[in-house]
């Protein structure tokens, strides 16, 4: 009768010089190590993630900073708009609208109308006879002077 698998017969008949003992040895050693690797692998994932979450928190802190600095320039920029929105206001109150100058515009030129009449009129006079009556009223004052002082 043969003996059963896994007995010290079947392990001495073997010629490259395992038992089992070594056998066992041989991979609880392979696997101390593996579990070795796996463990500094683990360490260096977790190193690298804690890395990673403060370089992500700091870019976080900096976007955050942009954000506020963005906001505070635009801010600014709206208060420049609305300043110039209100000078506008301010300009348009001001200003003439056109209908009124338009009716203005019309009563001025229809004075200067009536001014070109008078001035055309006052050329048609006779300035000679005014220039005369003129020249006899200062001649009447210098006699009436001369009058006066006599007495």
């Amino acid at each position: 009768m043969a003996p059963p698998r896994g007995t010290d017969d079947v392990v001495d008949k073997r010629d490259d010089g395992w038992t089992v003992e070594t056998l066992r040895q041989y991979l609880s050693s392979r696997i101390d190590a593996v579990e070795k690797i796996a463990e500094e692998r683990e360490s260096r994932n977790v190193e690298r993630f804690s890395a990673a979450q403060d370089r992500v928190k700091v870019a976080m802190e900096a976007a955050e900073k942009a954000t506020a600095k963005a906001e505070t320039a635009i801010d600014k920029r709206f208060d420049g708009v609305n300043e110039l929105r209100g000078a506008l206001s301010d300009q348009a109150a001001l200003m003439l609208p056109r209908t009124e100058y338009a009716a203005q515009h019309l009563s001025l030129a229809e004075k200067i109308d009536e001014l070109k009449d008078r001035i055309g009129r006052l050329n048609l006079t006779n300035w000679s006879a005014i220039g005369g009556y003129i020249v006899g009223a200062v001649g009447i004052l210098a006699a009436l002077a001369d009058f006066l002082m006599k007495h």
